[in-house]
């Protein structure tokens, strides 16, 4: 029973914070979907509750300097085309 009223409050906390912070989450969701990425000041503004209008505003003065962009590094293929970490002779879970 111990654990049961442990969940229990867990859940009812976790879904209280939910439902206090709807709005910023939606915001968030919102500026996410139109980013992909977001850096702290402009997590600050949403929760601020400026909405992602003040977002756009601050995306449109920020000044990215070399290297600011996000670098995608693939790993390269093993033998015979091989996707990595999976050794030679163990067939890959596709």
């Amino acid at each position: 029973m111990a654990v049961r009223a442990f969940v229990d409050e867990a859940y009812h906390s976790a879904y209280k914070i939910l439902e206090d912070n709807g709005d910023i989450m939606h915001r968030m969701a919102t500026a996410l979907l139109e980013r992909e990425t977001l850096d702290k000041s402009e997590i600050d503004l949403l929760i601020e509750r400026q909405g992602t209008a003040a977002v756009q505003v601050a995306l449109a003065f920020a000044d990215p300097g070399p290297g600011d962009g996000q670098k995608v590094v693939k790993p390269e293929p093993g033998p015979a085309g091989r996707k990595p970490g999976f050794p030679e002779g163990q067939p890959s879970p596709a």
